[in-house]
């Protein structure tokens, strides 16, 4: 996050601040013995439109960023059928990011970006504060399995000097 906010702090307009982002891969209620999905199923689906998701991204005044991929998922019982629950996996990512300062007359519209190759809405927060961004991510980075990633100008980019 120190380097995020390095890069980011070098910028002379609305890309200063950091942004959060989070987008989707749409998620479906699935019968549990259907099991048609997992969770790896899932990241790995999202994973697959992460290429195309950058470069719309980067198109649209994204310098570059951090992220994490998460998989959540939630289940309810079958009311029809009470042995077989029903459940839907929620692949996500969670990035932060050098990205313009969009006028609020035009985020509903570039927050719909991804939504072309079948990710949902973004969700996008400039945030100030440096704890805050670092909570953000961290908070997914201690979970099992998941790896921090960057793109764009944060690749390659060492930290900054303490």
């Amino acid at each position: 996050m120190d380097r995020i906010h390095a890069v980011a702090k070098s910028y002379k307009d609305g890309r200063k601040i950091p942004k959060l982002l989070t987008f989707a891969l749409p998620s479906q209620w699935f019968s549990y013995d259907g099991c048609l999905t997992s969770r790896e199923d899932e990241i790995r689906a999202l994973g697959k439109l992460l290429p195309r998701a950058r470069a719309i991204l980067q198109e649209n005044g994204v310098e570059g960023g951090s992220y994490v991929l998460e998989c959540t998922y939630k289940w309810t019982p079958d009311l029809e059928n009470f042995t077989h629950p029903k459940y839907k996996f929620h692949a996500h990512v969670h990035m932060v990011a050098i990205a313009p300062y969009i006028h609020y007359s035009k985020l509903s519209e570039w927050c719909q970006q991804l939504m072309p190759i079948g990710l949902g809405r973004i969700n996008y927060q400039a945030v100030k504060n440096r704890r805050k961004t670092a909570v953000y991510v961290s908070k997914y980075l201690v979970k099992d399995k998941v790896q921090c990633r960057t793109f764009g100008i944060m690749r390659g980019q060492s930290a900054p000097p303490m």
